[in-house]
């Protein structure tokens, strides 16, 4: 449908019966988008992503670093009207796909910034987030900036009070992505949680350095039901699968 290139790569645009997805020159998916309902999250690495809202479910603002194709700020900025969402997004011509194909909200509350994630965390000057989705792959894998302690900490560091962090890595290469669960746990002082995506290759780290107890099992019962009448995504399912791959945590998460 559409073939774009800058200095870092190919950009694809594909549309089959269903979707329309976004490639940066490989056989892996960026982004997928439903024709019939734009909103909705296609890919099961997003729904994954959002897990974190088991623990913040009311977030007022929301960073996600990387566009792609603007999955996650469709479906944010459509179930969470009143929370201001900014995007950072350093490749330009990503941005200019995105809005040309993929339906990108344009309301005053949500920033779409061309800037590089790493000099926009260390900027004081931005506000501090409730919820950081980080999804910053091109067609190498994980951006090198994003892949480290420094970063990291920094992102901490914009978290309010609550605030928390997920983290999307490829898990295709073990000891790369062990690396950056070092990095990631190292940053957030230890505190990780860990959620493999079901048939994917994806594995999804969440942080909340600042909770000093997440919420108990029976907190978590009464939150599951009421996001999934909210945003219709299967938290219970997000929540056994947390409480399967975290054993070690376990005190920590459901006391």
């Amino acid at each position: 449908m559409h073939i774009d290139r800058d200095e870092h790569g190919v950009m694809e645009v594909i549309d089959d019966q269903f979707t329309r997805s976004l490639y940066f020159g490989t056989a892996a998916r960026q982004s997928s988008m439903s024709h019939a309902d734009p909103v909705t999250l296609v890919l099961s690495y997003t729904r994954a992503m959002l897990a974190g809202l088991l623990f913040q479910p009311r977030p007022r603002e929301i960073l996600i670093i990387g566009l792609g194709g603007g999955s996650l700020l469709r479906f944010l900025a459509h179930h969470y009207p009143r929370a201001d969402i900014t995007v950072v997004e350093y490749r330009q011509a990503v941005i200019d796909i995105a809005r040309r194909f993929f339906r990108l909200p344009d309301q005053p509350r949500i920033r779409i910034l061309h800037e590089d994630a790493t000099g926009f965390i260390h900027n004081p000057a931005q506000p501090l987030y409730d919820l950081i989705l980080v999804d910053a792959f091109d067609a190498a894998g994980l951006h090198p900036g994003i892949a480290c302690e420094h970063f990291l900490q920094a992102c901490q560091q914009r978290l309010r009070q609550g605030g928390l962090i997920a983290l999307n890595l490829w898990n295709t290469d073990k000891i790369s992505c062990r690396a950056h669960i070092r990095c990631f746990e190292n940053a957030l002082r230890q505190r990780s949680l860990r959620l493999p995506v079901e048939s994917r290759n994806n594995l999804i780290v969440f942080g909340a350095p600042h909770l000093e107890r997440l919420p108990s099992r029976r907190a978590l019962q009464a939150t599951v039901p009421a996001l999934k009448q909210q945003l219709g995504l299967d938290f219970a399912y997000l929540h056994r699968q947390l409480r399967r791959h975290n054993t070690l945590p376990l005190q920590w998460l459901f006391n």
